[in-house]
């Protein structure tokens, strides 16, 4: 599985990626304490069922650098 880094607006998100691009998405997201990586043993699964699987650990969590500047739905999603 590919791990990377996504670099957004002064955020670091660690991401894992599993399947073809071009297949339809499924985004994995965890909750406090998880991180990344409880999604590891199902991303191949999902892959093989004919998805792309992208789970990333949420800011400050895991792979992931850096608080967001606010925990508004709102400027989260910018």
């Amino acid at each position: 599985m590919p791990i990377a880094t996504l670099e957004h607006k002064g955020l670091s998100l660690g991401l894992l990626a599993a399947g073809d691009p071009a297949k339809p998405a499924i985004v994995l997201l965890h909750g406090w304490p998880h991180s990344k990586e409880l999604y590891s043993p199902v991303m191949d699964a999902l892959a093989g069922a004919g998805h792309f699987v992208l789970a990333f650990d949420l800011p400050a969590v895991g792979d992931s650098r850096r608080e967001p500047p606010s925990a508004e739905k709102t400027v989260l999603a910018d």
